[in-house]
């Protein structure tokens, strides 16, 4: 009996190790496949592009394309297609020939209901013989206000349009003095915020986790930046200061891109045309990474403590 007991625990134990290193090797997957992407766009006189992102060498496959003013998606996994936009798009609204028959019948239906309407406006339309009866006026009789009344009415509305300028000039003051307690109020918050603000960003903590941030952005652009630039730019902005001005910008940036995207400037015509092809890969460790070490940093916790306190 104990041995069966334990050849039973045996084999629960072999099942939750495999199903514990199948999770771990599913994380592992994830972190450290990247999504590549893939960037291209054109425009000589209409503008193109697609943008693609695959996982997994190939097996999520994430598609949107852009051309002749359409926008098209696709998404598949494997071999499967899990979104196609224009091609759904396109089957609601085919209709099947039944319901043509069905129009048809509906057409019919009216036609025949504006007949019978046209045969009951005819009859109507007939005079109808009917005996003389006299005409009886039904006429109401007008109730006269007396003169006591009138006069009343009178005398209030006077008494009403006396007081109006009185109330209204009451009320303008308390306004005025209202708006002035408003602005002296906010004039000494802001005083007080500029305080607070100063004091908040010259903390030790704040200027630690300043730079802390500007490390991490920076790793993580390093390893998100495009492995592959091409293209082809023709520009030209109708003044020749213009145009190379733009070109004195772009020199700045020479090293990012190198000899493989070219310019062409021109200086005689106000144009612009080209394309443009990006490449590159996202690493999901790499913002893992990063975060974990913002948790557990001192500098960023102490931060989020004088950030509550400040509120309260």
């Amino acid at each position: 009996m104990l041995h069966i007991i334990l050849t039973i625990l045996k084999i629960l134990g072999c099942i939750l190790l495999g199903v514990l290193a199948l999770i771990l090797a599913l994380i592992l997957i994830v972190l450290f496949v990247p999504f590549k992407y893939e960037m291209s766009g054109k425009y000589y006189g209409a503008p193109e592009g697609t943008v693609k992102f695959t996982w997994l060498f190939g097996a999520l496959k994430v598609i949107g394309e852009f051309k002749d003013k359409n926008i098209r998606a696709r998404v598949s996994f494997f071999t499967r297609s899990l979104l196609d936009i224009p091609k759904e798009a396109e089957v609601s609204a085919e209709t099947p020939e039944d319901d043509f028959s069905e129009l048809e019948e509906l057409f019919e239906e009216m036609q025949s209901g504006q007949e019978t309407i046209v045969l009951d406006e005819q009859k109507s339309s007939e005079p109808v013989k009917t005996k003389d009866k006299p005409v009886v006026s039904k006429e109401e009789p007008v109730r006269k206000e007396p003169d006591t009344l009138k006069k009343e009415k009178i005398k209030t509305s006077r008494e009403k349009i006396e007081e109006k300028p009185e109330s209204s000039s009451e009320t303008w003051m308390d306004k005025i003095d209202h708006t002035l307690q408003k602005l002296k109020q906010k004039l000494e918050s802001l005083s007080k915020n500029k305080e607070k603000i100063s004091r908040f960003i010259n903390a030790e903590c704040t200027q630690n986790s300043i730079r802390f941030a500007k490390k991490a952005l920076w790793s993580v652009f390093m390893y998100i930046r495009p492995k592959k630039i091409s293209g082809y730019l023709h520009f030209g902005l109708g003044r020749p200061s213009d145009t190379g001005k733009v070109l004195g910008y772009a020199s700045i940036f020479y090293a990012l891109y190198g000899e493989s995207v070219v310019l062409n400037p021109d200086f005689e015509q106000e144009i612009i045309e080209g394309d443009l092809y990006i490449k590159g890969s996202i690493p999901l460790y790499i913002f893992v990474y990063w975060g974990l070490r913002s948790l557990l940093n001192k500098d960023i916790r102490n931060l989020v403590k004088y950030i509550r306190h400040m509120k309260g």
